[in-house]
Formats: C-alpha cells, structure tokens, sequence
C-alpha cells in the first residue's frame, strides 16, 4: 500500500536523491535584478521562464496591470517574487512547511519584498482545522497533505506533521485577505479540496485561478466545481516525466 502511494506521488522509496539548492543573483532575462534559491540541476529553467513557463506567462501578461496574487504552494516563492517584480502589487502566499517559509522570508528580504508579501503558515483544503503533512524525501517542493486514510500507510515510510488546515472561505474572513486578481494553486494532488473550500469565496470575487492538476480525478472535479460557478478552462500546456499534468486557467465572464 505504501508503495502504490509513493508511486501515485513519483516517489520511488529505494532511491533517494537529493536536491541541492544555491541563492543565486538572476542577471538576465525577465527576473534580471532578484536573488533566488534556486535548485543546481534545473535552475536555469527558472531564470530562463521554462519551469512551469505557462503560468509564468499568465503572470507575465498579468503582473504589469497590478493587483494581488494568491500563491497557495508557494513553497521557496519563485512566482511571487515574478508577480512583484513583473509589477504586481501585493502577494498572499499561503505555505505550510517550516523549512520553506524561512526560504521564503530570506527571498523577500534579499529583494526588499517584505512589505509586499503577507505569509500564511497554514495549507489550504476543503475544511478548517488540523492536518497531516507528508514530507516528500529529500524535496520540499513536493510535500504534500495526504487524502483521507492515506495518512495511515505512510507511518512507516515517511516523515509526517502535524499542520493547521483551512479553507480558503474561511481564512479570507478571519485574516482579511486582500482581493485576488489571480489565484495560483499548486498543491501535489489537494487541488480539488483547496476548490472546494474556495467555492464561496470564489463564487464572490471571479478572479482568475490557474491549477497545476495532478490526478483526472482531480481534473474532473475542479472542472465540475468551477463549471458550475460560470467559469471557462483554458489547458494552458502539460508538465511532468510523461506531459501528464495540465495547467489549467479558468476565467469568469465577469472578470473580463
């Protein structure tokens, strides 16, 4: 069981290779003038807009017209530090894990954003409460909360914490977020529950959502989710070992 769970999230548990990440000075291209930690392997993908360039190339249309950007996953903050240096006005970025906030608080510092940014040490999912956090070996971007039961089977192969868990609905509320021009949600396989708790929120503001959508039936079910509230995909491309996860961006007639 704990093997066919590793496999659903590419996790291979006889191998374990580790990631090696460098602050770096960009001095080109469309990020030229921001220190990031970057990853030694495929860094350059960053600093050259390839990793994920479909949503770089939504912020990049977007950014230059202002507004405030929801970064849920926002992990070492590569995108929210695009969405302010492209011209963005302000990021909520929502990041549950320890180690990566303290990454993310460094990033703002070095490039004088931490006016900018309002972080939230919590994960995003269909209820409000506490969760589990599975730690994927040897790489932060790719923790990630466990669907239900699934926490069980992964006592004895990986690393697990405890974390506060909200819905979106729920935390704009109580924190006061500002209103987002565009939500980003890249959350390893949670991307339906983080809709479903966003749905009143989302049913209010029409701001546009891009999704990185890890499963058909995750795919399927933000598409019957946000469907109902009036909005239109567009796959903005496919990402992955195979070109199997799409990257979606749903728009509201209303937000046009």
């Amino acid at each position: 069981m704990l093997r066919k769970i590793l496999r659903k999230f590419g996790i291979n548990s006889s191998t374990k290779k580790t990631t090696k990440y460098e602050w770096e000075a960009i001095k080109t291209g469309f990020l030229s003038g921001l220190t990031l930690y970057l990853p030694d392997e495929w860094g350059l993908e960053i600093v050259q807009g390839q990793h994920e360039k479909e949503f770089l190339e939504v912020i990049k249309r977007f950014a230059p017209g202002g507004g405030v950007f929801y970064d849920v996953g926002a992990h070492y903050g590569w995108f929210t530090a695009a969405w302010l240096h492209l011209g963005g006005e302000y990021v909520e970025a929502f990041e549950p894990l320890d180690e990566n906030q303290t990454v993310l608080r460094k990033m703002l510092t070095f490039n004088g954003m931490e006016d900018k940014v309002r972080i939230h040490d919590t994960a995003l999912g269909n209820h409000t409460g506490d969760d589990w956090l599975a730690l994927y070996p040897e790489d932060s971007s790719r923790t990630f909360v466990p669907q239900q039961g699934e926490i069980y089977a992964l006592s004895a192969g990986l690393e697990k914490r405890q974390i506060s868990i909200w819905t979106l609905t729920d935390l704009a509320e109580k924190a006061e977020l500002r209103t987002p021009r565009l939500i980003k949600v890249d959350v390893e396989g949670l991307e339906g529950d983080v809709i479903e708790g966003a749905l009143s929120f989302l049913e209010q503001i029409n701001p546009m959502v891009m999704v990185e959508v890890h499963s058909t039936l995750n795919g399927l079910r933000v598409a019957d989710q946000l469907g109902r509230l009036g909005y239109e995909m567009k796959i903005l491309g496919m990402k992955g070992k195979r070109s199997s996860l799409p990257l979606v961006l749903w728009t509201h007639p209303k937000d046009r």
